[in-house]
């Protein structure tokens, strides 16, 4: 009796766990972001008490993986002690409390979540298609209303999820190369019906991608496709889905290039202005910057900032960070919003690069812990190669250099559950994972 009662509260843990990580996903594809964090509690609970607690807390604590999250952490926290603005600082920090949060459920329970790995991703994908079919749904009625096509591109679109239409461009590829690892198991012949709705399902994704827009993400979302999609049909010698994956492509990628669309004007803004606008001081009020011209003048008040604070080893703080490039938009006299529309321009809009927000935050000390997390993450994913887990942690890596993607819920949501989610779903006999 003692056993089947042990066995019956396992399995009850096991179900309460399996439906919170579902509804950490769908809060976090919503933007349902306190609601996200409180299941993340809960199923850092569940995942605490299952089992000896005790032995959960010394396994968790002495993995490799875990504790570079935490120093990571701790150098946020080190920060509180020299930055100027507390209540930034305090923010940032708890904001920053997923980093060991998300990593401690997903190595102490590494075998709940290895044994439900297709079934959790299966609901990710169907959260996917619901999340889009909604945007595109009010994107339609708007249109009716306005007929305004903006309302079907960029961040209009995920206007009523209100997500961020680059993070969300990062969630869809995860879905793509799940559906292209895990649906064409089989040949097309003899599983037509699997592979149809993945391909289906794989086109749509890729479709909303090119809707939001997001530069990096749409090539990104290409050479996924190339290489996964592509190689895996070669090697299936499924020649037809090939090829009508391939002209339909064609005919999707000449429409956008030469139909005149808010897709192509993202790509030929490249292109315009001024390329060297980054290395002037001073702008007017009106002066518009493209991405890249944003990004690498900001990159460069970045530098500045740790060489005016004599800042290299330690940083200026996460909480003093974004206050002092505040101040470097106001001196150069960048557009700064407008009261009356509740427009705050350029204030606020961070580093832009993982890396360098990391250095300006919390120095070398800072940027050489998250290269060691990053290293440590990439070694083992390598060391146990599956392209799946390859192609998601690039992915990652990619947006760091583009986006500081720990300045968000999202994105270290993103760093912290796929790429481990995808490393303990694979079965090793190393030391690490035995921990």
């Amino acid at each position: 009796m003692p056993y089947e009662h042990s066995g019956q509260k396992k399995a009850l843990l096991d179900t309460l766990r399996y439906f919170g990580v579902l509804a950490m996903l769908a809060t976090i594809l919503f933007s349902l972001l306190n609601l996200n964090s409180y299941f993340i509690i809960l199923v850092l609970f569940l995942t605490l008490i299952d089992g000896n607690w005790k032995q959960n807390l010394y396994k968790t604590f002495t993995n490799p993986v875990f504790v570079s999250f935490l120093l990571i952490f701790l150098t946020e926290c080190l920060g509180l002690l020299y930055n100027h603005d507390m209540k930034a600082g305090l923010k940032k920090v708890e904001s920053s409390a997923g980093l060991i949060a998300i990593p401690f459920m997903l190595i102490t329970g590494r075998q709940f979540f290895s044994s439900r790995y297709i079934s959790i991703m299966k609901i990710y994908c169907i959260l996917l298609l619901i999340s889009t079919l909604i945007c595109i749904g009010y994107a339609s009625y708007q249109y009716q209303l306005t007929n305004n096509i903006e309302v079907f591109f960029y961040h209009e679109l995920l206007r009523p999820i209100n997500h961020h239409a680059v993070y969300f461009s990062v969630f869809l590829n995860i879905g793509i190369v799940y559906l292209i690892s895990n649906g064409f198991k089989t040949t097309f012949i003899h599983n037509r019906k699997t592979s149809v709705i993945t391909s289906i399902l794989i086109t749509w994704f890729f479709c909303f991608v090119l809707l939001l827009a997001s530069k990096l993400m749409i090539v990104a979302t290409i050479l996924i496709i190339i290489v996964l999609l592509a190689g895996k049909l070669i090697r299936q010698k499924n020649k037809a889905l090939l090829l009508t994956l391939t002209v339909a492509s064609m005919i999707l990628m000449m429409v956008l290039l030469t139909i005149d669309n808010p897709i192509k004007k993202r790509f030929t803004d490249i292109f315009t202005g001024n390329a060297i606008l980054f290395r002037e001081q001073t702008f007017t009020t009106n002066t518009y910057f493209n991405g890249l011209q944003f990004r690498l003048l900001i990159w460069k008040f970045g530098t500045e900032i740790i060489r005016e604070k004599n800042a290299i080893v330690f940083g200026v703080s996460p909480g003093d960070a974004q206050m002092l490039l505040n101040e470097k938009y106001r001196q150069a006299n960048m557009y700064l919003g407008d009261v009356q529309r509740k427009d705050k321009g350029y204030l606020n809009y961070n580093f832009h690069n993982q890396f360098i927000q990391s250095l300006v935050e919390s120095g070398l000390t800072g940027l050489l812990l998250l290269a060691v997390n990053v290293s440590i993450l990439f070694y083992l994913i390598l060391n146990r190669y599956q392209r799946e887990s390859v192609t998601v942690m690039l992915l990652i890596f990619l947006f760091f250099l583009t986006e500081s993607v720990l300045e968000r819920q999202y994105g270290i949501f993103l760093f912290t559950f796929f790429p481990l989610f995808q490393l303990y779903r694979l079965k090793s006999n190393d030391e690490d994972l035995k921990r």
